[in-house]
């Protein structure tokens, strides 16, 4: 499924929402609507800067892809999402500790060259974890 952002997304029967390159500065606030139906969204290649605290609201999100955005920084309410599987490749202002805190992902994916569990290490050894 490919909910085209225009204001109406049909929530009531989507689990995948593919709103990549889209332009989006923010997310839409009709995910919240029914946020237990949204399983995997896609965000790749938007302008996001920042999540809201909301995306935690979405307690089925197995799934978040956020490649090629522009994110400062990750919610604290991010790290209570159940994702199965978080790619936050070429955000590249995000930093090696905020990245880590979500080395827990099952499947993260932070980009090419930049290997979780090595990212992890290295905090560590400084004694930034």
């Amino acid at each position: 499924i490919n909910a085209e952002y225009g204001g109406s997304l049909e929530l009531a029967m989507a689990r995948l929402f593919d709103l990549s390159e889209t332009g989006l500065r923010e997310l839409p606030q009709e995910l919240r609507a029914n946020p237990g139906s949204v399983l995997t969204l896609i965000l790749s290649g938007n302008q996001l800067r920042e999540l809201p605290d909301w995306i935690s609201e979405l307690t089925s999100l197995r799934e978040l892809y956020l490649d090629s955005n522009h994110l400062l920084d990750l919610p604290t309410s991010f790290a209570s999402l159940p994702l199965k599987r978080l790619s936050l490749g070429n955000n590249p202002h995000l930093t090696p500790a905020l990245l880590a805190a979500y080395g827990e992902c099952p499947r993260l994916d932070l980009g090419k060259g930049r290997n979780p569990e090595k990212l992890q290490a290295v905090l560590l050894k400084r004694g930034e974890r």
